[in-house]
């Protein structure tokens, strides 16, 4: 069993990790921002072309069949985006309250978030999330993580975790024979 401070440092080493997948993220989400601007001024930059051209050649009808095919585009793109965002919106606000569930899509599957679940697309809010996990729990329990509560995992036996280590330690001074060896570690979970 690895020990407070190998715990500790692989922690250290994780938090690290994290901290630098979010760090590329932003960098990627950044560069893509970068890219799509460029590819839709160079779009509207064609577009622009087409136009001009068709105007020259007095086309009208082209022209304005062609506005109204990059309007549909447009709009069509926009929805897309619009419940992309407004899907995540609602994942990240179940994930938040619902921390200990197996699977959140598996959640937003169940009946009973058409019911609880509002979103208000204008202010991009989830209301209901708390008495959606809270029904979900009660019918579906098998979709969370069991708490541990009689192993005592979870809890040091002081309810004191930085201070669990230092009493283990004087405790174990204390110690004559190999039973309360054992007993002592059994109760700090050392086993």
């Amino acid at each position: 069993m690895p020990t407070v401070e190998e715990l500790e440092k692989m922690l250290e080493e994780e938090r690290k990790k994290a901290e630098a997948l979010e760090l590329s993220k932003k960098r990627l989400e950044e560069e893509s921002k970068k890219y799509k601007s460029r590819a839709q001024l160079a779009e509207e930059k064609v577009n622009e072309a087409e136009r001009e051209k068709l105007e020259k050649e007095g086309k009208l009808e082209e022209l304005l069949a062609k506005e109204r095919e990059e309007k549909n585009k447009a709009l069509e793109l926009l929805n897309q985006r619009t419940n992309l965002v407004l899907s995540e919106k609602l994942k990240n606000s179940v994930a938040s309250v619902a921390k200990d569930a197996h699977n959140i899509e598996l959640l937003l599957k169940l009946p009973e978030a058409k019911d609880f679940l509002k979103i208000d697309e204008d202010s991009l809010t989830v209301e209901g999330v708390e008495d959606f996990v809270a029904k979900a729990r009660e019918s579906n329990p098998f979709l969370f993580k069991k708490a541990k509560m009689d192993s005592g995992e979870n809890v040091p036996p002081n309810g004191k975790g930085a201070d669990s280590e230092a009493n283990y330690l004087a405790e174990l001074k204390k110690v004559t024979t190999r039973e309360e060896l054992l007993k002592l570690k059994q109760k700090y979970n050392k086993i």
